[in-house]
């Protein structure tokens, strides 16, 4: 396995500055170091920008007038990511999310290798949990795409999980849907319908509950329990509102 491969990391923001340099502090830890790292920011009217570029990443900054709201804009902030980054193989975070396994990138290489897979999804807990609650729901959101696979076969796994992939495969399969509330497990499933596509549960990371707290546990919990029913249940594609959390 050549661990000289290029990757290229990719970070959808608005108004990070509290969780951007934790995120790249932990990517750049990587015992496999990115090629780079690119920001692709909505306009923020905080300092992410700055300290993104202070730490040494590559920030495109997409002013408010070149943003189409009527899509699902994180979907087109990670395509134009995408559409610059130089490497062979792309990896998708969030913001709020940091890799508490320095070998997160090596495990999925070898991985990718060993199996000729064509992109892996990680297993995620949360670094700001207050409460069992806040655990049993990022639980609850992790094993929920678990479930949905053992039920249906399709695989609909989530973003805060990172997502790792061919640079090849994931232009062949469109990129992020952008009509899709839920991006990343429909990206997943087009991934698992053409290619090979892994959960690699030894892939930890964490992430913020800052939107469970934001939306209310029990409003959380029913919208996603209505979305998978409604778009793999009744087939209903649609963009449905999800609140802004920065």
């Amino acid at each position: 396995m050549d661990f000289n491969t290029k990757i290229s990391v990719i970070i959808p923001t608005l108004n990070e500055e509290k969780y951007i340099a934790k995120c790249i502090h932990h990517l750049n830890k990587q015992s496999v170091s990115p090629y780079e790292i690119i920001i692709v920011d909505d306009d923020s009217g905080d300092r992410t920008k700055i300290i993104a570029k202070l730490l040494g990443c590559k920030v495109i900054h997409r002013r408010k007038s070149e943003i189409d709201f009527s899509k699902n804009i994180i979907a087109t902030a990670r395509n134009l990511g995408a559409k610059m980054a130089k490497g062979e193989y792309l990896f998708f975070v969030d913001a709020d999310t940091i890799l508490t396994d320095k070998n997160w990138l090596k495990k999925a290489l070898l991985l990718m290798d060993k199996h000729r897979i064509d992109a892996i999804v990680g297993k995620f807990g949360c670094h700001d949990c207050r409460t069992i609650l806040d655990k049993v729901l990022v639980s609850f959101w992790f094993h929920l795409s678990v479930i949905v696979k053992m039920l249906s076969g399709q695989h609909l796994y989530s973003m805060p999980s990172c997502l790792l992939i061919k640079k090849s495969v994931f232009n062949k399969t469109g990129g992020f849907p952008v009509f899709e509330r839920n991006e990343d497990a429909a990206l997943t499933r087009l991934i698992g319908r053409y290619y090979k596509i892994k959960l690699c549960l030894q892939c930890k990371s964490k992430t913020s509950v800052r939107r469970i707290r934001k939306m209310g546990y029990t409003n959380f919990l029913l919208y996603w329990l209505r979305y998978y029913l409604k778009r793999y249940g009744l087939r209903r594609i649609h963009l449905p509102r999800y609140e802004p959390i920065r």
